[in-house]
């Protein structure tokens, strides 16, 4: 807990941490139509996403809103470019 708290203190671990839970599909549906392999496969990704999410919060609540904030500015400062 101690070593994610320390992570999560810096602007680019939340970035990393933020990048990882994209990545596992936390923000959006597994179900993939006709493709049920795909779906099995999205859902075991996800459950590591919810499990990294659920260690984020336990470890410290406010980093997880700061996380957001930041992922929102970087995909406005992307969408300017």
């Amino acid at each position: 807990r101690e070593d994610l708290e320390r992570v999560l203190e810096t602007p680019g671990g939340r970035a990393v941490l933020w990048s990882i839970l994209e990545q596992c599909g936390v923000y959006r549906t597994s179900f993939e139509t006709g493709a049920p392999d795909l779906t099995v496969f999205r859902e075991g990704r996800r459950s590591i996403g919810l499990w990294l999410l659920n260690k984020i919060l336990t470890a410290d609540k406010r980093a997880y809103s700061i996380m957001r904030d930041e992922a929102i500015y970087r995909d406005e400062q992307r969408g300017r470019q």
